[in-house]
């Protein structure tokens, strides 16, 4: 039986209520996460497991592919299906078979069932030209544990390819130089692996480096998250994320990785480092 998560959403004096998709507990992969499908992706939505019908998360008016606005939506494919939820904020379901082909869908209307058993939804708002994170959007998941932050890996890697494993619980030797920094890392709670919305780096308590999976914006034709260390490159091909470079200096130095959740849980990780 499917779960039923609802908050209320206000706009121009109208209340209706925002549900998920589809359960939550049938996410494969959420929004700002790698994965791989013959080539690697940054996820700039949500990826459902599920063969059940799928519900609208907010109502709007079904304008598939022939919408006037369609020149700037920028993700369209065979088995698309794009509403429009007003003030510039489109919905956008890939992989549905859907009966309806226009008109305004209201709450609780079912959009449509999975053409196989995998099937997409992404927020696309026209006035800041982002995708945003659905999460934002989306009830809250309901957990009854606090989120843990699992860090599955950590390195930097120098120019030439040389890869050190950082330990939290011991001194980290490295030389001087310019390291290119990665880090895998999520949250776990009742058995869901979720994403983290926020980390900061701290060098010697100075922040070197900060990201936010709010949303995520084309930029010279790659995707870009929220940060203070814009790259063209988010994630490498084995799905470590890129904290970005850095030049580290001689001598003993503490690092900090703090990392929060979308409900606001924090963990920290510190690492130190003697440079020589």
């Amino acid at each position: 039986m499917r779960s039923k998560i609802l908050m209320f959403f206000f706009v121009s004096s109208f209340a209706f209520s925002i549900e998920w998709p589809g359960s939550y507990q049938n996410v494969n992969v959420f929004f700002g996460q790698f994965y791989t499908n013959n080539f690697s992706h940054l996820s700039s939505g949500l990826i459902f497991n599920s063969n059940y019908p799928v519900d609208i998360a907010i109502p709007g008016e079904l304008v598939f592919y022939y919408d006037s606005k369609r020149s700037v939506i920028p993700y369209f494919k065979d088995s698309s299906s794009i509403i429009y939820n007003g003030d510039g904020l489109y919905s956008c379901y890939m992989g549905l078979s859907v009966a309806e082909d226009s008109g305004f869908l209201s709450e609780f209307t079912e959009l449509g069932v999975p053409i196989s058993d995998i099937y997409y939804m992404e927020f696309y708002d026209t006035n800041k030209k982002m995708v945003m994170n659905p999460l934002l959007l989306l009830p809250r998941i309901p957990v009854n544990a606090k989120p843990k932050a699992v860090v599955e890996s950590f390195s930097i890697v120098s120019d030439d390819g040389r890869e050190i494993i950082l330990d939290k619980y011991k001194d980290n030797f490295l030389p001087i130089g310019t390291w290119k920094m990665r880090l895998k890392a999520y949250y776990v709670s009742d058995n869901i692996k979720l994403p983290w919305y926020k980390i900061s780096v701290f060098l010697e308590g100075l922040e070197i480096a900060y990201f936010e999976m709010s949303s995520v914006f084309i930029f010279a034709g790659n995707m870009s998250v929220v940060s203070s260390r814009p790259s063209d490159e988010i994630f490498d091909s084995a799905g470590n994320f890129i904290l970005g470079e850095f030049r580290f200096l001689p001598g003993k130095q503490s690092l900090k990785i703090v990392l929060e959740d979308i409900n606001g849980s924090v963990d920290y990780q510190y690492y130190s480092l003697i440079v020589k």
